[in-house]
């Protein structure tokens, strides 16, 4: 498992530090003026999606390595050892704050902008994102919840 561990942790590594890196590089290129706005702006959801395809397939292949780990083991997919269920547990409870901040920020968010009328659609995409990283929150906490039982 500790092998598991490692694993993920280079992969997400790896993937940060290139993210990071691409938008590094796009933002420089559009402050050179390389870049117009429109192709900032097209660029950074080409970048974004990709990053986020790649993060979803870096989880798809650990949560493989895990089951595959545990048939070697000889345990069903529903049986957890101690450690484990300490980690969901702490997983749980952060994923709770992680909604609970998303929820303030939300409201926040809409609160200090509702002066500005001109600006409804920036508005509009953030309370989008915003709902749908809550939602995507939820859903791997009744996950986490849901195999914890």
């Amino acid at each position: 498992m500790k092998q598991i561990e490692r694993t993920f942790r280079t992969k997400f590594l790896l993937w940060m530090v290139s993210f990071s890196c691409l938008l590094f590089l796009l933002v420089m290129a559009f402050l050179k003026g390389i870049l117009s706005l429109r192709g900032f702006g097209i660029a950074g959801i080409f970048i974004s999606v990709s990053g986020a395809i790649a993060l979803m397939l870096i989880f798809q292949s650990i949560q493989k390595s895990v089951k595959e780990y545990r048939n070697e083991l000889g345990s069903p997919d529903g049986a957890l050892d101690a450690d484990e269920r300490e980690r969901s547990k702490r997983q749980i409870r952060v994923l709770k704050r992680a909604i609970g901040f998303m929820v303030f920020a939300l409201i926040y968010g809409l609160l200090e902008t509702k002066d500005y009328a001109d600006f409804f659609f920036p508005r509009l995409i953030g309370a989008a994102v915003n709902l749908c990283i809550t939602g995507w929150l939820m859903h791997t906490l009744v996950r986490a919840q849901k195999n914890l039982k």
